[in-house]
């Protein structure tokens, strides 16, 4: 597992001419990445929550926000952003529930 070296701000700005994404979202795969994350839109400035898919980042409903996908496992994990024709991935330390600016 790579050392983490990124915070918050960095997802903050990994994509800041296309999604912010102001919140590392609380659900791993089998494989140790996290697949939900909050997003805000910077030119609609409405909020989503996607998921990783085949296409990038795809959009899933805000109920998973509020149910018991929430991450228990403090530790290390990968994230792998995609949007449009960028891909960026992030190690990060999960400290608790979530992972706040």
């Amino acid at each position: 597992m790579l050392k983490p070296k990124y915070g918050c701000n960095d997802y903050a700005n990994a994509f800041k001419n296309d999604v912010q994404f102001h919140l590392v979202l609380y659900s791993k795969s089998h494989n140790g990445e996290i697949v939900f994350l909050t997003g805000k839109d910077l030119d609609s400035g409405e909020t989503h929550c996607y998921r990783e898919g085949s296409g990038g980042l795809l959009p899933i409903y805000e109920k998973f926000l509020n149910n018991d996908t929430l991450l228990k496992d403090k530790g290390s994990y990968q994230v792998v952003l995609k949007r449009r024709d960028s891909t960026l991935t992030l190690p990060f330390i999960c400290s608790g529930k979530s992972f706040k600016n």
